[in-house]
């Protein structure tokens, strides 16, 4: 089931954010806060990318920035967006530099 929820934070609504949930919600027969099989339609809280409005993220990894409600699903079948869930942190890095190296080393 793919979960799509759009973004509702002050710019995200000022730059289309119902235009474009109502665009979703025409292409899948859905309203916000349903679900069928196939989707999971909601909208949610700011995600934090207001630079980037209106917003639209995909299974709570996926963002879709700066979204059009004449291509947002197109993109969002496409498996387009940026990746959300974070960057990796190598531990070995942090701990092999040099201040907490010679720490380590005493």
């Amino acid at each position: 089931m793919k979960k799509i929820r759009v973004c509702q934070g002050r710019s995200c609504r000022c730059f289309g954010s119902e235009g474009l949930m109502a665009k979703i919600a025409e292409q899948t027969g859905l309203k916000a806060g349903q679900k069928n099989a196939d989707v999971d339609l909601d909208y949610c809280e700011c995600l934090g990318w207001c630079s980037n409005s209106p917003n639209v993220e995909v299974d709570d990894s996926r963002v879709l920035f700066e979204a059009d409600p004449k291509t947002i699903m197109d993109r969002i079948n496409k498996g387009e967006g940026a990746d959300n869930t974070g960057r990796v942190i190598n531990i070995d890095e942090i701990f092999n530099n040099d201040i907490v190296g010679d720490l380590n080393n005493e």
